[in-house]
């Protein structure tokens, strides 16, 4: 093999992975693959506009959120019930942070928004970015000949 692996789902798999995940009797249970980071995303324009320092511990992440608070806009913004959470930031500014990931960033910076990446601020001092892996798979369209396969695919998947 040469760095990519062919099988019936596409994806990039290095040699090295394969090599430490392969079992003894040469099957792969699973191969590890890229994360998603969470943090604190701010409107730094928001934060220019007001004359509000980006926060850079726990005391200040407060500080910063009570000081927005006082002039009507949501300090943090971290509502999971809904899918608009980022939108916040799109809408005359109506909210400073939000909990959101890294590659929510990129998108709100393609549409305007000053976004910038904060890690969650701890009572401790502590600083940190929550990481999980991501999941993504390319079914190869091979697997329509093989019904069976394909059930088990979608199986897998469903």
């Amino acid at each position: 093999m040469t760095g990519f692996v062919q099988t019936l789902t596409a994806n990039k798999v290095y040699e090295s992975y394969l090599k430490n995940f392969t079992n003894s009797d040469g099957t792969v249970n699973w191969l590890p693959l890229c994360g998603e980071v969470d943090g604190f995303v701010a409107n730094r324009s928001l934060f220019e506009q007001y004359n509000i320092p980006l926060p850079t511990d726990y005391e200040s992440f407060v500080s910063a959120c009570q000081a927005f608070e006082a002039v009507g806009i949501r300090g943090f913004v971290a509502d999971f019930d809904y899918d608009y959470t980022c939108m916040e930031m799109l809408q005359e500014g109506k909210a400073a942070i939000i909990c959101a990931g890294g590659s929510n960033v990129v998108a709100l910076q393609k549409m305007n928004v000053d976004a910038v990446f904060l890690p969650y601020f701890g009572q401790d001092g502590e600083q940190w970015l929550l990481t999980y892996p991501a999941f993504q798979v390319a079914l190869n369209k091979d697997l329509e000949k093989d019904k069976e396969k394909q059930r088990q695919a979608m199986q897998v998947l469903g």
